[in-house]
């Protein structure tokens, strides 16, 4: 074996097969180049310079030969089974890491065969406790609830990823789930036995924890996500630093700096639509772009006096509006680098600027209470929501361009319409002053967090102002920042010094799936022709079934007890149920069991105590 002269990893030949062993750390590249050894970019091999003991041979340049997921002779290489889903996922390649493991149909099958379900289900509880990602969660839920069926009888995973996930590749037919249900039921459909649609375990609701995950990140100032859910951007005021880090905050990727170093604080953050830019306002009054790929300075103004409280940017990327303590609004063109315009007309500072979805109009809140809504493409004032009397602290505006929250010293939250500019109602049932605000991204829900001083988080609909949850007692400093994920599956929220990851999507479906169980199954009886199914349950339900389709062709209740014993006559004339009151019964099946679309009629012919 020889190590590369970076010492990043050591190769060693196997079998006539040059393979790797990589040295882990947190370096990205070396979680890239591993990627690639693994996916096959290095179909013609990759020349590397191999070092033995410290000292570089003159013949130690070596092809690397690329990494398959089977040999030729079909057997699996357990290299790639067991390496590829770290160093995917360290890449942060989040597409790549479902597409190619995670939602695999292969992957996941030869993980269970050649190691077991354990071993996947630690690989998935790796992966949740990194990546923010509803569908991982949910798969690694589901698995974890079969995992005993599974370590017993691997071959029945296609069946429980097709019972259990198909309502939820119902809601989302393009998602990853979607895609490993579809590739199961393929696997399904060309195994003969299809030991599969009547899965032996009932159907309880999966469970989640509402506080998903704590992360301690010392001096957190504000913060934003990136599109993908994976990384965010933050102002650390340990450092005096803007860090782009993976959610997990264990790979610092980049900084974005060109102040002092303890000058300047980032007063707010804003990523562009397209995720290329990262808008930074100082407490100087300056406004920073930078590439956040490169981080890489790109654009400056200095036209605010004083700091910068609040950014917006249009839908194109290529307008900023920087709201400023110096009580101007100003418009500033990202690709030519200059200032368009500025809003002087209103005589308090700035504290939140917002805009339409549709770019039309421009909310800009004032520290007196006023907010005035602009016509983006004239700069004329179009409504003014005029002051409450108290001071204005916080302000968003909800996706569908509908409504105008409004959050005030005194304590009150007052929910305004965009169209109308009027005040259509208050938000009650915090507890105590507001210090945050975020709203949902989608349309179809209107959902407002609130941070409070107290240390609280209250979730409210907008719209019948009903508190739809509260979670408390696990921040200890007042809630300095919120956003909910553009999946609105969670809401992240930053105290200073921790950073607390909630999951506040769509409940998963709490009653069973069509055609499962609501109880155990306590046996199980197949025709001789393979064809049909008769299952019983501890409930005293029996259930018939067409094994090719897996749908229930009848359901009946059998009131004498918990069932017990199941069998089918070879002519399929009956069906006899033994139950737990020690009472056998005979059912007589009238009707054509070929025709399933045709109602089967099963009466009761004979009881036998």
């Amino acid at each position: 074996a020889s190590g590369t002269s970076d010492g990043k990893m050591i190769y060693y030949w196997k079998n006539n097969i040059m393979t790797c062993y990589p040295i882990y750390s947190d370096n990205l590249n070396i979680h890239i180049d591993n990627c690639k050894l693994f996916q096959g970019n290095w179909i013609q091999g990759k020349t590397l310079q191999l070092n033995n003991r410290g000292i570089v041979q003159p013949d130690c340049v070596r092809m690397v030969t690329p990494q398959p997921f089977r040999y030729k002779d079909g057997t699996l290489n357990i290299q790639y089974i067991n390496e590829f889903p770290h160093h995917i996922l360290k890449s942060g390649n989040i597409t790549a890491l479902k597409a190619s493991v995670m939602f695999n149909f292969k992957f996941l099958q030869a993980v269970v065969n050649s190691s077991s379900v354990h071993q996947l289900l630690k690989d998935l509880e790796t992966v949740c406790n990194i990546v923010l990602d509803i569908e991982i969660e949910t798969l690694f839920l589901v698995l974890n609830h079969v995992s005993e069926i599974l370590y017993n009888e691997p071959l029945l995973l296609a069946g429980e990823l097709v019972s259990r996930l198909r309502p939820y590749a119902a809601t989302s037919p393009g998602n990853s789930t979607s895609r490993l249900v579809n590739e199961a039921s393929d696997w399904l459909s060309n195994y003969s036995r299809q030991p599969m649609f009547i899965p032996l375990v009932p159907w309880q609701p999966v469970t989640k924890d509402i506080l998903r995950k704590s992360l301690q990140y010392e001096g957190l100032g504000c913060f934003r996500l990136t599109n993908d859910n994976q990384s965010m951007v933050w102002w650390n005021k340990n450092k005096s630093t803007v860090d782009l880090t993976l959610i997990s905050g264990r790979i610092v990727r980049r900084s974005y700096n060109t102040e002092n170093k303890f000058q300047n604080a980032a007063s707010c953050l804003l990523l562009s639509h397209n995720n290329v830019s990262l808008i930074v306002g100082r407490d100087n009054g300056a406004v920073q772009v930078f590439a956040l790929e490169s981080a890489k300075l790109t654009g400056k103004h200095d036209d605010h006096i004083s700091a910068v409280l609040s950014l917006a940017i249009t839908s194109d990327d290529l307008m900023l509006i920087s709201g400023s303590q110096d009580s101007t609004v100003k418009l500033f063109n990202i690709r030519k680098n200059t200032v368009i315009d500025s809003l002087e007309s209103q005589s308090k500072p700035i504290v939140a600027v917002q805009l339409t979805s549709d770019d039309d109009i421009l909310a800009a809140a004032s520290k007196c209470g006023e907010i005035r809504l602009w016509n983006l493409e004239t700069r004329t004032i179009i409504a003014v929501i005029e002051p409450c009397g108290s001071r204005l602290t916080h302000m968003v505006m909800t996706n569908n361009n509908l409504f105008i929250i409004a959050a005030y010293n005194v304590g009150h939250i007052r929910v305004y319409g965009v169209a109308t500019a009027s005040n259509i109602h208050q938000l009650s049932g915090y507890s105590d002053k507001i210090c945050s605000m975020a709203c949902t991204h989608g349309q179809s829900r209107d959902y407002l967090a609130v941070g409070c001083l107290d240390h609280n988080i209250f979730m409210f609909d907008i719209r019948s102002t009903n508190l739809v949850s509260s979670f408390k007692n696990q921040h200890s400093a007042p809630i300095q920042c919120l956003q909910f994920s553009y999946d609105d599956e969670f809401l992240l929220s930053a105290d200073g010094k921790l950073l607390n990851i909630w999951h506040v999507g769509v409940p998963l479906p709490t009653s069973q799936p069509p055609n499962m169980h609501s109880d155990i199954v306590t046996c199980l009886a197949i025709s001789q022709d393979d064809k049909h199914a008769v299952s019983g349950t501890r409930n005293c339900i029996i259930k018939l079934w067409n094994m090719e389709s897996g749908q229930i062709v009848q359901a009946f209740r059998d009131n004498s007890g918990a069932i017990s014993a199941l069998s089918i006559a070879t002519n399929m004339e009956y069906v006899a149920a033994g139950t737990t009151l020690s009472i056998i019964k005979l059912w007589s099946v009238v009707s054509a069991l070929n025709d399933i679309s045709t109602a089967i009629t099963i009466k009761l012919a004979k009881s036998i105590i």
